[in-house]
C-alpha cells in the first residue's frame, strides 16, 4: 500500500545529505590532524638536530678556549723563564 504524500517529512535524498556532509567533514579533519601531527614531529626532530649541533659547537668552542688558555700560560711561563 502506498503511503500518502503528507506522511513524508523530507524528499528521499535529504536524509542522506546530512550524514554525507558529516562524513566529508570527518575525513577532512582526520587528514588535517594527520598532516599537522607529521609537521609537529618533523619540527621536533629539527629542534633536536639543532640542539645537538649547538652542543657540538659549544664543546668545540670550550676546547678552543682551553687550548688558547694553555698556550697563553705556556708562553707566559717561557717569558718568565727567559727573564729569570
Amino acid at each position: 500500500m502506498k503511503k500518502p504524500q503528507s506522511a513524508r517529512a523530507f524528499p528521499s535524498s535529504v536524509p542522506l545529505v546530512f550524514p554525507a556532509i558529516f562524513a566529508v567533514l570527518l575525513v577532512m579533519f582526520a587528514l588535517h590532524s594527520f598532516a599537522f601531527t607529521r609537521s609537529e614531529d618533523e619540527l621536533m626532530r629539527a629542534d633536536v638536530q639543532e640542539a645537538k649541533a649547538r652542543a657540538r659547537d659549544f664543546r668545540a668552542q670550550q676546547e678552543r678556549a682551553a687550548k688558547a688558555e694553555a698556550e697563553r700560560e705556556t708562553a707566559a711561563n717561557e717569558i718568565k723563564a727567559e727573564r729569570a
